[in-house]
């Protein structure tokens, strides 16, 4: 019953020129667009990136890494692209890459045109150098 009050006044602010609460943000969760099943192209790439609200699995011939809990480090966007780079929390000993920076170019077509870049480690996380650890086109 309280509740249910509540969620009425928090409603009804903005009818009287007032802001409801701000919400943190909580970083862990990947937006919408980026949730779903990728599949990597290629020799070195071949496998899946599966990414959920709360968790990321990454698996291709050289590494895999396992189901894990995440943070997301950066995240831009604008018309024509968008990134995000996502820090897995618990990967396990065979993921070469827990640092993911995922970017979808210009395309309208959201199946096609995505990009997996893995880096080993925070340290060598450079977004303007994508050469500098494993890159994977994707399909979604």
């Amino acid at each position: 019953m309280v509740t249910r009050h509540i969620v009425t006044i928090l409603l009804m602010l903005p009818q009287f020129g007032l802001a409801a609460p701000a919400r943190a943000k909580d970083q862990s969760f990947a937006s919408r667009t980026e949730t779903g099943t990728y599949t990597g192209t290629g020799r070195a790439c071949a496998g899946t990136l599966r990414i959920t609200a709360g968790r990321i699995v990454w698996n291709t011939p050289f590494s895999q890494c396992a189901t894990s809990v995440y943070s997301v480090r950066d995240r831009h966007q604008d018309d024509n692209a968008q990134s995000v780079t996502f820090i897995l929390k618990n990967p396990g000993p065979k993921c070469r890459y827990p640092v993911l920076l995922l970017a979808h170019g210009a395309s309208a077509d959201r199946r096609v045109g995505w990009n997996v870049v893995g880096f080993e480690s925070s340290r060598d996380y450079d977004p303007t150098k994508p050469e500098s650890g494993l890159s994977c086109y994707l399909v979604k």
